[in-house]
């Protein structure tokens, strides 16, 4: 199961590990998550500067990567349009 650094599952990582994909409407509800996590380790990065805990700086510098294109990914996902596949109808029965 996907677990963010905290440890923490979240109901992304469940439905991944689920069924191996998030729908793009799943994907968009991410969207304010991943700002708001973003935004966090932003703000843990600044206290390891001021602490000079390098490897800790290292660690969440890749987890902003993670995170990142995750967003990215997300974003492009929730603009796709959706495909239309008509009505279905039956065939004539042969006689």
């Amino acid at each position: 199961m996907g677990v963010l650094t905290l440890g923490i599952p979240t109901q992304a990582a469940v439905l991944t590990s689920v069924f191996g994909r998030l729908t793009p409407y799943e994907e968009s509800l991410m969207l304010p998550r991943l700002a708001e996590i973003e935004k966090d380790l932003i703000l843990r990065r600044k206290r390891a500067e001021e602490e000079q805990w390098l490897g800790e700086i290292d660690g969440i510098d890749m987890t902003l990567t993670f995170v990142r294109t995750k967003q990215a990914d997300a974003a492009r996902l929730a603009h796709r349009s959706p495909v239309a596949l008509g009505i279905p109808t039956t065939r004539p029965q042969r006689n």
